[in-house]
């Protein structure tokens, strides 16, 4: 024997040989007695990430996407100073990144790579001396190439057993890629996933998810023993057989799930694993979920849907972090969609014609100035609806006629620039308060439960419960919204089942004889006890105001 073996084996002596385990038959007892081993955790390299985190993990898969999906959905500006720039090659570039990608593709594929890898890459290629397309590379494939000094001089991407190095400027002044990189602490080159401070909670959600899997596999039962306790407590050869293929027959499988288990014979059934219930594997599962969430969207400010807004530490919840930034003065969004709302419930159309969509599958707006300052006043205002609603009905523009010369009529026929007011029709709820509130039986009390939609009900419809299957059949006709889908502006028609409603309505009838019963014993002489109902009295009571006699008369007549 050399040296070398000599050492080591008086270092490590050989174990003494364990004998094997001899069983008197296939049958007999047997005890086994397994130790908790150490968790596996999954690599912390891309493969696995992309693979155990964005492929395999629900969770991961929708939070990356979200992000992505969001972020590439901004539309991308281009400004000198104040003034922005429409046409540029920068913008045409991006619009059109390449021939197989839009622009929209593009940057979904590039804050993807970002987020499941920390590291995105963009190579710029071009032709004739500019810059033609700009390709997302796999962070993967990539490897950063330092310098003496340290710095990254060059890049190596390596695909099919080949590499590529990028050093030179591909025009001047641009470097052939784009690294973009999370922080990391402990590498001066590359970025670190937010999938690696989820690395854990995703290994239990996925094994969670998998082990429920193997357990509906199972018929739902954990796994156990049959225990014989019959005799010297063994089979015979015959009967372990015919019970193993029994078992293996009617009681393994999903198909199986549910079937109870008779034991009979002395057999008794012995969990070796523990149950859901006691696993509480499902309470793992939405705690696991509920770190993969913060490693991905933490709360705070979406700083990466608003540059150069400056986050304050989270001390409140995602909501109200949510809220305060929807509502910032640096996000005029928020303020311009409310104020187009408003526009467009008084006006009969909104500044811009889509209120949903003020991307850019949406209408231009027609006064995109007008737009911003309202939006600006709005904010200053303290976001008063009061304030707001007040300042459009005491401007000129909505106390316009709706008569119009031919002159704008020919230059606007559909009124788009608001050269005169829109006659716009009632809404079926203002109908029905109206009819309330002119009969006297309007219940004005404010706040308070809802009520269901009956014509013995007075209050304001604003309160009246709103339900699908309850849905109230005075409204119906005036173009009462569908509650199943979104309604982002009521349609305004003129219909004979209106007139008839009216007309016929248990609503309307009861409105009727109120209003006549109020203008009757509002007619009727204290000296007297004699009443004597006027046109004009009835006229002023509906509508709110004092008419001329010739006014009220021939109101009357085409009544």
């Amino acid at each position: 024997m050399s040296f070398f073996p000599q050492v080591l084996a008086r270092l490590m002596p050989a174990r003494a040989r364990v004998p094997e385990i001899q069983k008197g038959s296939a049958t007999g007892a047997l005890v086994a007695f397994e130790q908790l081993g150490q968790p596996v955790w999954s690599p912390r390299d891309y493969a696995a990430f992309a693979r155990e985190g964005f492929m395999q993990n629900a969770i991961c898969y929708r939070s990356v996407r979200m992000i992505a999906e969001a972020a590439a959905s901004i539309p991308l500006l281009l400004y000198e100073s104040d003034i922005e720039i429409g046409d540029h090659p920068l913008i045409d570039l991006l619009r059109r990144p390449s021939l197989d990608h839009t622009g929209t593709d593009f940057l979904e594929a590039w804050y993807g790579f970002l987020l499941v890898a920390g590291n995105a890459y963009v190579e710029a290629v071009p032709l004739d001396g500019q810059l033609r397309e700009l390709h997302v590379l796999r962070p993967d494939r990539m490897k950063v190439i330092p310098g003496p000094d340290g710095w990254p001089e060059g890049y190596d991407y390596t695909a099919g057993g080949q590499s590529i190095r990028f050093i030179d400027d591909v025009v001047p002044g641009v470097r052939p890629i784009l690294h973009m990189r999370m922080f990391n602490p402990l590498n001066d080159h590359y970025g670190m996933s937010p999938i690696e401070a989820a690395s854990v909670a995703i290994d239990i959600h996925n094994t969670a998810s998998a082990w429920n899997k193997a357990l509906l596999d199972n018929s739902a039962r954990p796994s156990g023993a049959l225990v014989y306790g019959a005799g010297n407590g063994q089979m015979t050869a015959e009967q372990f057989a015919r019970l193993k293929s029994e078992l293996e027959t009617s009681f393994e499988g999903a198909r199986n799930a549910g079937r109870p288990l008779l034991l009979e014979g002395g057999l008794d059934w012995k969990p070796l694993s523990m149950s859901p219930k006691d696993m509480d594997f499902i309470e793992a599962k939405n705690s696991a979920a509920r770190e993969i969430a913060l490693a991905l969207v933490a709360a705070g400010y979406p700083i990466i849907l608003s540059p150069g807004f400056a986050a304050k530490p989270a001390a409140v919840g995602r909501r109200a972090a949510l809220a305060a930034w929807l509502t910032a003065k640096a996000h005029p969004l928020t303020a311009r969609v409310m104020v187009n709302r408003l526009w467009q419930h008084h006006f009969g159309r909104g500044i811009v014609a889509t209120p949903n969509d003020f991307g850019v599958r949406g209408e231009f707006p027609t006064h995109p100035e007008l737009l911003d300052w309202l939006a600006n006043e709005f904010v200053d205002g303290g976001w008063s609806v009061k304030r707001m609603q007040r300042l459009m009905l005491q401007s000129a523009t909505y106390q316009q006629s709706t008569e119009a010369d031919k002159e704008t009529l020919a230059k606007d026929p559909s009124n788009h620039l608001f050269g005169r007011m829109n006659r716009l029709r009632l809404e079926g709820e203002i109908i029905r308060d109206s009819l309330l509130a002119v009969s006297g039986r309007l219940k004005r009390t404010v706040g308070g439960p809802s009520v269901l939609p009956s014509a013995d009900q007075t209050r304001r419809s604003i309160y009246v419960f709103a339900k699908r299957n309850a849905r109230f059949a005075f409204l119906e006709p005036f173009d009462l919204p569908d509650d199943n889908q979104s309604c982002s502006k009521r349609e305004r028609s003129t219909t004979a089942p209106q007139a008839l409603t009216l007309l016929n309505a248990a609503d309307a009838v009861a409105a009727a004889k109120a209003l006549a019963g109020r203008l009757e014993r509002e007619a009727t002489s204290r000296r007297t006890g004699a009443t004597r109902v006027s046109a004009r009295a009835g006229a002023s009571a509906v509508a709110g105001r004092i008419g001329s006699g010739a006014g009220v008369s021939r109101r009357v007549a085409a009544g």
